[in-house]
Formats: structure tokens, sequence, C-alpha cells
């Protein structure tokens, strides 16, 4: 799973509620066996930035960043949902500012807000949420309520010790919505997987190594003919009716992580039958895919070439040609 990464900031579990959630994902992450956050993102189709910024604790991660997280690291969907909108529920009470004149002038709770998901590839860093109001602190920690907040924000608290001394499994804010049976955009080929629910149900059809064609150099180290690059996964959804390729780079591989530079990643799925082709290109070694292709037409093949930069030296994978999942 990859050699561990710098120390983390400590986190106290008391500081607030964006901490202590934070504090919960790594404890997580631990009973996983401590994988590193590139084998967590490369599983949660999310990129490394975004999935290690959940256990930062300076903001909420999004919904469907934690159950990624979590999935990935082979919890539960339903608990830690629940223990998401406590968390964020309980995060809106901490900050919010009460009236000068409460019991003159009491103003209404406000329903939290979902915060919207990147629209771009998930290999993209979401946007970070607006910079904090002079004098602020960046670390929210619990205020005293006047009136009806206090209570509020007690039944919250009461809430959260009972979802968590059950192990989350008896008490919802909200039901958990049923696994989809149809998705929830109209899938076409050239979808985005990530944007239209594929990768809820997605599996690998197939794989195959990226393996380099002719002798190259990476920071000084010499990469022999037949290093592996990376794999090149062909993914299927079945409530997409689709599949589409993906790339994984071999971890530790570039020995200089900053170095956007090494390599030009190519990700093509081609459904032979009508010439049909989805490509996507970065400037960079890191995760990526392409768009779906539907597999009712016809199989399809996932290719990876990744070219070292500068040289004549480049690596290719290519996936045996499948139309579904099969048990």
């Amino acid at each position: 799973m990859g050699r561990p990464g710098r120390p983390e900031r400590p986190l106290d579990p008391d500081a607030g509620p964006v901490e202590a959630f934070a504090h919960a994902l790594r404890a997580l992450r631990r009973e996983a066996g401590s994988p590193s956050y590139r084998w967590i993102a490369a599983r949660a189709h999310y990129s490394h930035t975004v999935v290690s910024d959940a256990a930062r604790g300076e903001r909420l991660p999004t919904l469907a960043v934690t159950l990624a997280f979590v999935e990935a690291c082979g919890a539960d969907r339903g608990a830690w949902e629940a223990r998401w909108h406590l968390h964020q529920q309980l995060a809106a009470a901490g900050t919010r500012t009460a009236p000068a004149d409460a019991d003159a002038a009491p103003e209404p709770d406000a329903a939290p807000s979902a915060e919207p998901e990147h629209p771009e590839h998930p290999e993209h860093p979401e946007p970070s949420e607006p910079s904090e109001p002079d004098g602020a602190s960046p670390r929210r920690r619990f205020r005293r309520l006047p009136g009806r907040r206090a209570t509020a924000l007690a039944a919250l608290l009461l809430a959260l010790a009972l979802v968590l001394g059950a192990g989350t499994t008896g008490w919802l804010l909200r039901p958990v919505p049923a696994a989809p049976t149809t998705p929830p955009v109209e899938i076409e080929d050239g979808t985005n997987p990530k944007l239209a629910g594929c990768t809820a149900d997605a599996v690998i059809l197939d794989s195959a190594p990226v393996t380099l064609r002719a002798e190259a150099r990476l920071h000084g180290s010499v990469l022999p003919v037949g290093t592996v690059l990376g794999t090149v996964s062909l993914m299927y959804s079945s409530h997409c009716a689709g599949a589409w390729p993906r790339f994984f780079p071999t971890p530790g591989l570039n020995p200089d992580p900053g170095d956007t530079a090494a390599a030009i990643v190519t990700v093509e799925g081609e459904r032979a039958i009508d010439n049909t082709v989805t490509t996507w290109r970065m400037g960079h070694v890191d995760s990526a895919f392409a768009d779906v292709l539907l597999t009712g037409h016809g199989c399809v093949t996932a290719r990876a070439r990744v070219q070292m930069a500068g040289q004549d030296a480049f690596g290719t994978g290519e996936t045996k040609c499948l139309t579904r999942w099969r048990a």
C-alpha cells in the first residue's frame, strides 16, 4: 500500500466537529491497515489532494468524498453518512453567530446547504472554501448559544453520543437512500462516469500492466525495459451499462512527487465494432480515466500510454475487449 508520508498535524477531537470528524477518518484509515492516501485516492476515484484534505481537519469534506473514502477503507456507507450529517449540523450550529438581542429578535435557524461536488474530473482538486474574514480564528470551537439555539445544539450533541455509542447503525438524521437502479443522468457515449454516478457500482473487468518499451531515465535513475509504470483497467457499471478505461500509476515510481512533468499519461477506451473512442490526456503521472462507452453496442478495450518527458521512451498496456461483468 505504499510507504507512509510525512507525519500529519495532530488533531484534537474535542476542538470541534470538523476536527473530530477528521480524527475519526484517520482512525478508520489506521484500522484499514494505514494505506497511503494515494492508495485510497485510486480506489475512491478522487485525487490524492482531495482525499488527504478530508482527514486534515481544516474543513468538513463533502458527503461524496466521505463515502468514497470510507468505502475504500472497507467501512459502512450508511453509518458514515449518519456521522457526516451529524457533524455537518454540529459545525453549522457551533459557528453560527447569535443575534445581539435574542429575545427581541430571534433569528430562525438556517438549513445547512450541501457543498456541491467538483464538476471536473476527480483528479482535479476541489475548489477551496472562501478565506476567513480578518481576525477570525481558522479553528472553530463551540460557543455558548442563548435560548433555543443552545437547546438545539444540546439535542444534536445527545444524538451524536447515541449514534457513536450504538455504532452509528441505529439512528440516522435522514434515511439512507437505496442503491440506484437507474443512473441519475442519461448515459451515452462520452458521459463522465464520476458525474453520472457510474463509479458507485463499478467493477474491474480486466487489467493489464503498462510496461516500458525502451530504457528511460527518471531523476537520475535508470528504468530498464519492462519496468511496470502502472496498470490500466477496464471499469464497468451495470446500472450505467457502460465501460471506461482507468490508469493507476505504480506507487513510488517517481521519487519526486512534486514533479508534474515526468511523463504524459493518455488513457483511451475503444469500441472496435464502430470505431468509437474516448480519450483523456494529462501532463503528469497520476491516476486518470476517460469517459464512458456503452457496451450494448459491442465490447470495449482499455488502453494506456505513458510517454516519458523528453525521451524516446514510453510504456503501453491494453486490456481484453469485454462487454460486462462476469461473476
